[in-house]
């Protein structure tokens, strides 16, 4: 039997979806699934999974992909979770890697570079 410590941090550190995947994962809680943690559990995206269909180690899918290799690693490792954006994000993937890494590989206009000038003039003295 595998022994291990648990502090109070570690558990703060857990959200509901990591509570209730964990609660899933339990095998002698498979036998007693609802409807909804049966949809719930489908819909955590299984990263070794994508990551071997797209041939990749886990830096190089972090860094064509723009997570950090943390996150990969603590996903896989099932320690941390992705939100419901990173999950969606991680489903596109999954489906149509070819069109993120195109919509990746572009530059954008998007990034902030400096304030406009209108943003400027309606800074607040501190006095």
């Amino acid at each position: 039997m595998l022994a291990f410590t648990l502090g109070w941090g570690d558990l703060r550190q857990l959200t509901v979806a990591d509570v209730v995947y964990n609660v899933l994962q339990d095998p002698a809680y498979k036998s007693e699934l609802t409807e909804w943690e049966t949809q719930y559990k489908k819909s955590m995206p299984d990263l070794k999974r994508i990551r071997r269909k797209l041939k990749l180690t886990q830096i190089e899918f972090a860094s064509q992909f723009r997570f950090s290799l943390t996150q990969v690693r603590e996903w896989e490792r099932h320690k941390q979770f992705p939100n419901p954006i990173q999950r969606a994000y991680l489903q596109v993937t999954w489906t149509e890697s070819d069109v993120v890494r195109r919509a990746l590989s572009r530059p954008t206009d998007l990034a902030v570079t400096e304030p406009e000038e209108s943003l400027t003039k309606y800074q607040v003295d501190a006095a």
